[in-house]
């Protein structure tokens, strides 16, 4: 079987960053006295973002989240951005085992930003369709179950490069 492209998401399946993540939740919340361990944060808050991750935290500790919350998750992503967050077990030469010429995309609901510096950090910034080549085609975003055409080119450098992005009819 011939695979036309292979799309990875990210948090946890490329970087470590969530078990990293959940035990500093758990951490902030234990030592706000909601008794939680990593492995409670992990099962209940795992794969949620933004308003949904607030609310399932709000569930938990039966309240709203004090304002110092969030002054402790921005602080522990600029340490992480600092440090950069280590790959997951494997999935670097994973990735580098695939053919060279298999478009591959992360697809994440992670800010670019955050990407970008831990693609790099693990040294896979070079073995993913770029954002940009979506802005260069004019997409704005890219929705779950979105299917794409375009041609690979190599560059000046030998890498494969996504060109001519498309919605797929």
């Amino acid at each position: 079987m011939r695979f036309a492209g292979l799309l990875f998401d990210f948090d946890g399946v490329l970087i470590e960053s969530e078990y990293a993540g959940n035990r500093q939740v758990a951490e902030w919340l234990t030592e706000a006295g909601y008794p939680t361990t990593p492995e409670d944060s992990m099962a209940h808050f795992m794969g949620l973002a933004g308003a949904d991750f607030r609310a399932a935290i709000e569930r938990w500790i039966g309240g709203p989240l004090p304002e110092s919350f969030q002054a402790a998750r921005e602080a522990e992503d600029a340490r992480a951005m600092a440090a950069g967050i280590d790959a997951v077990a494997g999935a670097v030469a994973f990735v580098r085992s695939l053919p060279a010429d298999l478009p591959r995309a992360v697809v994440s609901s992670s800010p670019t930003r955050w990407i970008r510096r831990h693609l790099d950090h693990i040294g896979l910034a070079d073995a993913f369709v770029h954002i940009s080549a979506v802005e260069r085609a004019g997409m704005a975003t890219l929705n779950e179950g979105d299917k794409l055409e375009f041609e690979l080119e190599v560059d000046r450098r030998g890498k494969y490069a996504a060109v001519n992005l498309s919605a797929a009819s």
